[in-house]
């Protein structure tokens, strides 16, 4: 029989351990909140738009978001030490090391995202697994500037160490000794595994937690504030089948995402199995022009002086402002999501890569396309693609390939004589483009290029044959690389439009998503996603268009443009439609985006996030988009698409079906 001595210590060691554990997740919490706080103060004043009354609601909601990360993280060393055997005084440092080693790559990568989310305006997800490699380029000289971040984080941890050191002093060590005490001491760690699953599932709602529950204030700064990184970098390591979509009856959103997507030299659509299979018409024969796409890193409208009226001595761009006259110019061009990959499959195939996980990189890029690549390799075609990075840099070698094209060039195929003169991402813009015009000399006809630039990417490196009155003017490190870029393809354009090839070719230049420096002014909903489109070449209407359009849009614009008479299952709407309205779709952090006959929606399905209108040139708040007739025709129409590409995406069916011919 236990000695009166033991049984208080019995009844006091489990209270200890309960009080001991609801300790050390207030200062895994307590961690979390102060790094939220940092990431506040380093943000809030980037020109985001936010209500400072909702700042207090922003960071409860991030508890939720904190709770699971820790349940994630954490949660079974917490389990271990609710066993009854497991709060032993003499096993306590260990624990204690563990919870603090456990928790750190969560304070790590919120220390990241305090520097990153000026840049990308949105917290890490996927990206550090499908951007690892990249990673690996950056170097002490661009990690240094922030050796700050590096030191609070290494303090913050040993502040919790030496805090749950301090909580675990008074823990008792006797066992339990009657039955109800050790009924009592093996339902603990039960318990406890349970509110740690529920914390982790985000409550007893009928949906488990994911980002876009974040999103409870108008203001997406604020929504990405109550984001714990380690959070949405573990939510999207899922890369296997994803869950139906159902936000509606299938027949009911492929009816719908039919008349939306819709284009006027569409015939039937010829398969409920492939939604939006349909064939091109055109009286006229096709056109066998050559296209070169070229996809600017990082380019935001806002940053070319033809679309925010800055005269040719003041402008970043005075190459592509000119070029711009020769050209169409579409000064209302989103992109489709805020990564290098999600722009691919948008430009190449018309399909919105608009999901929690990027096509390049799940389970289903191996998915057989049926884009602007294939159809045109299917007409004898040359298709190359030419990226100045790392062979296989972001996946772009193997989707180039199910996406129609022969031939890949990565900086591991260049051979110049400035071979060393590289940045932290690979071969620089101007090195590269003169690669392709050396590339293309020596391509048959007709081709279908495809360029990706690489140079305005952070740490925007300068590379050494860069102008001198660039490389030491006054402006910001992000700027600089845009007017090098800018220089780079004046130099390509003024060599190569004089070349024979030229006249019969169509060129298409867009970013491939925005990135903002420290600094830069206009951030809303809208600018967040905003690029430009040019096009030139024969048949091309010069002028400026305001219409909305997006990546989806080039791929179906470019048929009508070459008239070609082709079965396609792409969900853009061409630039050039007279019938219907083209349209831009783009997926961030869980909010999804629709823009269409001048007007901005956006929800997360279970609420309207902010809606935005074009007025006079700019795009302003409209509180009244929501709730009215057309706002939500919007929200249908949005739904439809999303859960149509949702099905062509899980399912295979963007190409043709087997054994039909185009």
């Amino acid at each position: 029989m236990a000695s009166v001595e033991q049984q208080p210590a019995n009844r006091d060691r489990w209270w200890a351990i309960l009080k001991y554990l609801s300790s050390a997740i207030l200062v895994l919490l307590a961690g979390d909140m102060l790094m939220r706080l940092v990431f506040f103060s380093y943000n809030a004043g980037g020109g985001w738009e936010f209500d400072g009354a909702d700042v207090p609601l922003a960071m409860v909601v991030g508890l939720r978001f904190d709770l699971a990360t820790i349940a994630a993280f954490n949660g079974l060393i917490l389990i271990l030490m609710a066993l009854p055997f497991g709060g032993r005084s003499r096993a306590m440092p260990i624990w204690n090391a563990l919870l603090v080693l456990l928790h750190l790559p969560v304070l790590f990568l919120n220390g990241v995202d305090v520097v990153y989310y000026g840049f990308a305006s949105k917290r890490m997800s996927h990206e550090l697994f499908s951007g690892g490699k990249e990673a690996t380029n950056f170097g002490m000289a661009e990690i240094l500037p922030y050796w700050w971040l590096i030191l609070m984080v290494l303090l913050l941890a040993a502040g919790q160490w030496w805090l749950l050191r301090r909580a675990a002093r008074s823990l008792p060590t006797p066992a339990p000794t009657t039955l109800g005490r050790k009924v009592l001491a093996w339902a603990t760690p039960v318990v406890v595994a349970a509110l740690l699953l529920l914390a982790f599932r985000g409550g007893f709602q009928s949906r488990p937690l994911r980002p876009a529950n974040a999103f409870v204030t108008p203001s997406a700064f604020l929504g990405n504030l109550s984001l714990n990184s380690a959070y949405t970098v573990i939510q999207s390591m899922d890369i296997g089948n994803e869950a139906a979509v159902n936000l509606m009856p299938m027949s009911e959103a492929i009816a719908l995402a039919r008349t939306v997507v819709r284009n006027d030299f569409d015939g039937p659509f010829e398969s409920d199995e492939y939604p939006l299979l349909r064939s091109s018409h055109f009286e006229e024969p096709e056109r066998h022009y050559n296209v070169v796409i070229l996809i600017i890193e990082s380019l935001n409208a806002n940053k070319l002086g033809c679309i925010n009226g800055k005269p040719l001595t003041e402008s970043l761009t005075p190459n592509l402002d000119t070029l711009a006259r020769r050209g169409r110019l579409y000064t209302n061009f989103s992109s489709n999501g805020a990564r290098s990959v999600q722009s691919l499959p948008a430009i190449l195939n018309s399909t919105p890569d608009i999901f929690e996980r990027p096509l390049i990189g799940s389970s289903f890029e191996t998915n057989q396309q049926w884009g602007i690549g294939n159809i045109l390799a299917a007409r004898g075609y040359d298709n190359s693609f030419v990226c100045g990075g790392p062979n296989g840099t972001m996946g772009f070698d193997a989707f180039s390939k199910v996406s129609g094209f022969a031939h890949y060039f990565g900086q591991g195929d260049y051979d110049g004589a400035d071979k060393s003169n590289a940045g932290n991402w690979g071969l620089h813009d101007h090195p590269a483009l003169e690669w392709l015009t050396k590339l293309q000399a020596s391509f048959p006809q007709p081709f279908l290029n495809v360029w990706f630039s690489i140079s305005n990417h952070f740490p925007f490196d300068l590379p050494l044959d860069c102008p001198v009155e660039i490389a030491n003017s006054t402006l910001s490190p992000m700027d600089k690389t845009v007017k090098y870029t800018d220089w780079a393809l004046g130099q390509y354009f003024a060599e190569n439009l004089r070349k024979p090839w030229a006249a019969n070719t169509i060129f298409m230049i867009t970013g491939d998503h925005c990135f903002y420096y420290e600094g830069d002014p206009d951030r809303g909903d809208v600018q967040n996603v905003a690029v430009p489109l040019l096009i030139l070449g024969p048949g091309v209407e010069a002028g400026v268009d305001d219409r909305v359009g997006s990546h989806i849009s080039m791929m179906p614009t470019l048929i009508e443009l070459m008239r070609l008479k082709t079965r396609y299952a792409g969900l853009g709407v061409s630039l050039m439609s007279k019938q219907n309205e083209s349209y831009g779709i783009t997926g961030l952090m869980g909010i999804e985006s629709f823009v269409r006959k001048h007007r901005y929606y956006s929800t997360t399905f279970e609420h309207p996030f902010n809606c935005h209108a074009f007025q006079d040139g700019k795009w302003a708040p409209d509180e009244q988009l929501a709730a009215s007739a057309e706002g939500q025709e919007m929200d249908r129409m949005l739904r439809a698409i999303y859960q149509v590409a949702s099905y062509i995406r899980r399912n295979g069916k963007q190409n043709l079906p087997k054994g039909m011919a185009d």
